[in-house]
């Protein structure tokens, strides 16, 4: 009887240690990893059909022609355009803002914001629309009631401001400056909706 009790204790002794020592390593763990993932982008540039130089102009003439935006954004985007005209002395002097543009042929897909600047319906990447057409032409227009003499000799040109932004989160409300009350924000907000799920 003396020989198995001793027996038994040996085992409960070796036993004992081993469990406590796995239970330590198992649930402590020490060590260090990093991921990454490549940014998305936002970005395009602006196709404007020029007239050629030394062309005179009239009124009801061409300042430009056709106006598309080549995207390379990675990213669905929200984008929006504002044509400014303008007017100088010399070809290169300073400009000064005048309404003596008028868009002709605006695409269907443009949105007036009525904040000066057309919104674009839908998101915008380069896999949904990588080309995306803005007007047909821009024309020199005299505003009512000004005298068209008034602007012999002068330059006349138009200044187009195109921007994106990501179309996820809501990005274009604080970007933008753009308020649920605005005539353009359910819009915008139901493709950034549609870009979070």
């Amino acid at each position: 009887m003396k020989k198995r009790k001793i027996l038994l204790i040996t085992l409960l002794a070796v036993l004992i240690p081993a469990a406590i020592g796995f239970g330590y390593k198992f649930f402590s763990w020490n060590g260090t990893d990093n991921t990454s993932k490549q940014a998305m982008t936002v970005d395009g540039g602006i196709n404007i059909n020029k007239i050629e130089d030394g062309v005179m102009l009239l009124p009801g003439d061409k300042i430009c022609g056709e106006i598309q935006f080549n995207i390379k954004s990675t990213a669905t985007s929200l984008l929006r355009v504002k044509v400014e005209s303008f007017i100088s002395d010399t070809k290169d002097g300073a400009k000064s803002g005048a309404d003596v543009c008028k868009l002709e042929g605006i695409d269907g897909n443009w949105i007036d914001g009525n904040d000066g600047y057309y919104y674009y319906n839908q998101g915008v990447s380069t896999t949904k629309n990588a080309t995306v057409p803005f007007v047909t032409e821009v024309l020199f227009e005299i505003p009512e009631g000004q005298d068209a003499n008034d602007y012999q000799g002068k330059y006349i040109g138009a200044n187009v401001q195109a921007e994106m932004v990501q179309a996820k989160h809501g990005v274009f409300e604080q970007h933008w400056n753009i308020s649920p009350n605005a005539k353009i924000y359910n819009t915008l907000k139901e493709i950034s909706d549609n870009e979070g799920n």
